[in-house]
């Protein structure tokens, strides 16, 4: 799951997409998007590698591939699809 990610996204989307997935693997409620734009920013100052990731891209074809879902109602966080990954990546890469 970690190398493909390397290829299907750029190198700057593929770092982001790394970053995030950490992210969210410490969080079971997940993250509004708000928060994950904060988290790019943190990361990726202006200037630095990562910081012409394309969060939206990232976001839609992480949910595609059924690494995330996005709630529909409240916050409308944006979690993992399922515990089973998010414990993954928690053990394998957090």
């Amino acid at each position: 799951m970690w190398d493909k990610l390397t290829e299907i996204f750029d190198p700057a989307d593929a770092r982001f997409a790394r970053t995030l997935l950490k992210a969210l693997s410490k969080s079971s409620e997940g993250f509004p998007r708000q928060e994950m734009e904060n988290l790019h920013v943190r990361e990726f100052p202006p200037g630095s590698p990562g910081a012409m990731a394309d969060i939206d891209f990232v976001l839609r074809v992480l949910r595609h591939d059924g690494y995330l879902i996005q709630e529909t109602t409240g916050a409308q966080a944006t979690r993992f699809a399922s515990d089973l990954l998010r414990d993954y990546w928690a053990r394998q890469h957090a």
